[in-house]
């Protein structure tokens, strides 16, 4: 069976990722990890790491697969073409609706993004860019592969269980339904049996249907999760 190492929001943290990949290494594990990356530049941090990720990657043997959250530059992630290494060697950016069968027959599907609550916060175009929400026409993308093993998305199909109440805010709340309820539709069309998701920074294992929902930490607290496929729960 093989393994994989689902990370969460690494939000630009170098040292965290290069944990990860040695941990991944040592497992002879691919990784996933579930968005907010943050490793190219938004307009407000220049430097670009996907370099030195890059060379992590190539130096432990280790592959990963990442998908967009909420804080990335995803005007400049939307110019990578589907395919492998499509960023860097061993780093592959899998665009929303995206399916990725690996060698083992297991089949991945994509769908990142999700609305910033703190987007107010941001210059559009630098920090925040309007195109990180889901759309329903990804949505219908992520569907038409017409199943999955396992859906890899940034925000959840509900909100994980003791979450904390948000400020008051219609404009972001209607925002926050509707990317909840995309990824709803896509679940419930998809019917994976693994949900593995960011955002939220919380770590759980719930339940939505049919399918297991796995929620992940961000950096250093509880930053990912072992699995192999076939998966047991």
């Amino acid at each position: 069976m093989k393994q994989y190492l689902f990370v969460g929001d690494l939000h630009r943290d170098l040292k965290a990722a290069l944990y990860a990949i040695q941990w991944a290494a040592s497992i002879g594990a691919e990784i996933l990890q579930v968005g907010d990356w943050g490793f190219l530049p938004d307009g407000l941090r220049l430097q670009d790491h996907t370099g030195a990720l890059s060379e992590g990657l190539v130096r432990y043997g280790v592959r990963m697969r990442f998908i967009d959250g909420n804080h990335d530059n995803h005007p400049l992630l939307f110019t990578y073409s589907a395919g492998e290494d499509n960023v860097a060697p061993n780093l592959t950016y899998q665009p929303r609706g995206s399916l990725h069968i690996d060698e083992d027959g297991t089949r991945f599907v994509f769908l990142g993004g999700a609305p910033s609550i703190d987007k107010d916060d941001y210059v559009p175009g630098k920090g925040w860019f309007p195109e990180e929400e889901i759309t329903v026409e990804q949505g219908w993308l992520a569907q038409s592969h017409g199943s999955a093993d396992v859906l890899v998305t940034h925000d959840a199909p509900v909100l994980p269980p003791y979450s904390k109440p948000l400020p008051p805010s219609w404009e972001f709340t209607k925002r926050a339904n509707h990317s909840r309820e995309i990824i709803a539709i896509v679940t419930e069309a998809l019917q994976p049996r693994i949900l593995t998701h960011g955002h939220y920074h919380r770590p759980y294992e719930g339940r939505y249907k049919n399918t297991t929902i796995i929620g992940l930490g961000q950096n250093g607290l509880s930053l990912w999760k072992e699995m192999c496929f076939p998966w047991h729960a």
